[in-house]
């Protein structure tokens, strides 16, 4: 028979001793949040102590709207939910995430906790989360990164995200790059709401040759002009319609329109071509050192602003209300930040040769405000401290940092991490 015993060693953790008939074991329990804290000292001041949770404790996120970083790419939650999940209950779904250091690790089961209270946080860039109240994110602290409560979340505070996720080393064929920049030109100015029938609109030549030549080389079929409106070309094929079924191309409008699952968890060439092709139909390159991207399905946008961020590229989301035909209509609006521009350049890019031009010139002749994308200085003095104290550096080479006088930028900050 094992005996347990508790010793306060401060009002953060507790020792607790197992002893056996063969063995003695001993180890400290750290508090990492305040109802912690009261378990332990509630444990060390009586022998016995029980305690009542529900499953879950009620830390819960929106499905519907929520993405999980998977080794097998970002993917909704909802999709990872079991169809018919009960109420309080836990569901077996082995599958592996991505942890805070970007590392695999791995989950088994699902909670349902039902319908409950949700609060919503969005970044000054449009990045969003839903969860319930005692849902807890990454936050910057002035005493460095710590969790909080969404219900304790303030305008004034920082969050954490992760900018940057590995992709798995997954082989891709031209075939299947080729098939997502399709898919991409067709979720910016693709029409598939027909059961038998698709079309593009465009007048640039690159995106026409190379529409035709694959509806031709996969469908079977060379895309007519339509009569009516010369910069639609259309494909009647009822074999060439399932097809896009299959691909997750269904029969809805443009303000419905998303992303496929099985591209969101495709290989990086193909989310890089996807997003190219987005880029190209939607996109545009303003004179003002930006690169912007405009389509009526939110939902569709709030996806790419999390596939650039795992390719790297940092962006800002909003609405944006257009007037067409006497009507006001909602846009979503995703604007590249200056710092992420040559990373566009690098890992996506154009493939039409005017935007293609004007994004070389804008990321080789424009100088760049590099104070805009930075880590606010208390902070960031915090970050560069515990760095600079962990692997024993001058601190004279920081200290226009450490001392808080200047906010570091993130380009700042890596190349510092680099050296």
């Amino acid at each position: 028979m094992a005996q347990k015993k508790y010793n306060r060693t401060d009002s953060n953790n507790v020792v607790m001793e197992m002893k056996t008939g063969i063995k003695q074991f001993k180890q400290v329990v750290v508090a990492k949040n305040d109802e912690q804290k009261v378990l332990l000292k509630t444990i060390s001041r009586n022998i016995i102590t029980f305690v009542k949770g529900s499953p879950g404790t009620g830390k819960c996120i929106n499905p519907e709207n929520s993405y999980i970083s998977t080794t097998n790419g970002v993917q909704l939650f909802s999709d990872l939910v079991p169809e018919h999940s009960v109420k309080d209950a836990y569901h077996e779904k082995e599958y592996a995430v991505i942890n805070r250091n970007g590392l695999k690790e791995n989950a088994s089961h699902i909670y349902d906790s039902g319908i409950q209270d949700t609060k919503i946080i969005t970044t000054k860039l449009g990045y969003s989360i839903e969860g319930t109240l005692n849902h807890r994110i990454l936050c910057m602290t002035p005493e460095g990164v710590k969790w909080k409560k969404l219900a304790d979340i303030r305008p004034t505070d920082v969050a954490c995200i992760s900018r940057k996720q590995e992709f798995e080393d997954i082989y891709e064929t031209e075939e299947d790059i080729d098939r997502a920049y399709f898919i991409g030109l067709m979720l910016g100015d693709g029409c598939y709401v027909l059961k038998n029938t698709f079309s593009l609109s465009s007048i640039d030549h690159e995106i026409i040759e190379f529409f035709c030549k694959f509806c031709k080389d996969n469908f079977d079929y060379a895309p007519k002009q339509s009569k009516s409106r010369y910069c639609d070309h259309v494909v009647c094929s009822k074999q060439a319609r399932s097809k896009l079924l299959e691909w997750g191309l269904l029969n809805i409008k443009g303000e419905c329109k998303v992303i496929p699952s099985s591209l969101l968890n495709s290989g990086k060439q193909s989310v890089a071509a996807l997003l190219r092709g987005l880029f190209d139909t939607d996109g545009c390159v303003e004179k003002k050192s930006a690169i912007t991207f405009l389509n009526k399905s939110v939902k569709m946008c709030k996806q790419m602003q999390n596939l650039l961020l795992r390719l790297g590229i940092v962006s800002s989301f909003r609405m944006k209300t257009k007037t067409y035909n006497g009507q006001k209509i909602q846009y979503g609006h995703i604007s590249i930040i200056a710092s992420s521009l040559e990373e566009f350049r690098n890992t996506i890019g154009f493939n039409i040769k005017h935007k293609k031009d004007r994004l070389d010139y804008l990321v080789d002749s424009t100088k760049r405000n590099t104070n805009i994308d930075v880590i606010p200085k208390i902070y960031g003095s915090v970050m560069l401290s515990q760095y600079v104290n962990a692997f024993d550096l001058n601190i004279r080479d920081f200290k226009h940092y450490t001392t808080g006088y200047r906010a570091v930028s993130h380009d700042k900050l890596n190349s510092l991490y680099e050296k």
